[in-house]
């Protein structure tokens, strides 16, 4: 069966230099207790050839339990750019442009 989730992400900037932003992603539509999406690891990519991840440790799946389906991140860039930032979790994948520094 597809899934009827997906996954969206954007960034805020967070520093008035443009350079640091928050990252956020969520998944939308789908059932609320989908055991394809619980516990998995989820993974950032900052577009610039870092990576951050956090590896899923929860309890066993049991019907009813809802997964979770907002996330954030911080990223700071060091050098001026256009970056592809990239959110993964499970079977869902999303991805924003962030351009820093970022100007009103």
């Amino acid at each position: 069966m597809e899934s009827q989730h997906v996954a969206v992400i954007w960034a805020e900037p967070q520093a008035s230099d443009g350079m640091r932003f928050k990252l956020k992603a969520l998944i939308l539509g789908g059932p609320d207790d989908t055991p394809e999406l619980w516990c998995q690891g989820l993974d950032w990519g900052h577009g610039n050839g870092v990576h951050s991840g956090v590896t899923g440790e929860c309890l066993p799946y049991q019907e009813g339990r809802s997964i979770p389906r907002d996330f954030e991140q911080t990223v700071t860039y060091d050098t001026p750019g256009t970056y592809q930032a990239t959110f993964e979790h499970g079977s869902l994948s999303a991805t924003t442009t962030i351009v820093a520094p970022w100007t009103p």
